[in-house]
């Protein structure tokens, strides 16, 4: 997940259905379809917010501090953090 466009990615999440997304994200990370339309469909995040959530986790420029806090400030985030946290365990 090195080098993606997460601007690019948010945009096109405001346009796609969530199983459309989920198609798109899992290309790109070790979840696969299924989990990540879970995963969206349990937390009830908006698709743009999850994007969000994704973008927020692979930040390298924070901490897990400043991570924590910015997850706080989205919308349903920490409930979709914890859904790819269970995914992932």
């Amino acid at each position: 997940m090195g080098n993606i466009d997460w601007k690019a990615l948010a945009k096109k999440a405001k346009e796609k259905t969530v199983k459309d997304l989920s198609i798109e994200i899992s290309s790109l990370t070790r979840l696969n379809d299924d989990e990540i339309t879970s995963i969206v469909n349990e937390s009830k995040i908006d698709k743009d917010k999850f994007i969000e959530v994704l973008k927020v986790v692979k930040d390298t420029s924070l901490d897990n501090k400043r991570k924590a806090e910015a997850l706080s400030k989205i919308d349903k985030g920490i409930g979709a953090l914890v859904g790819l946290v269970e995914k992932l365990m």
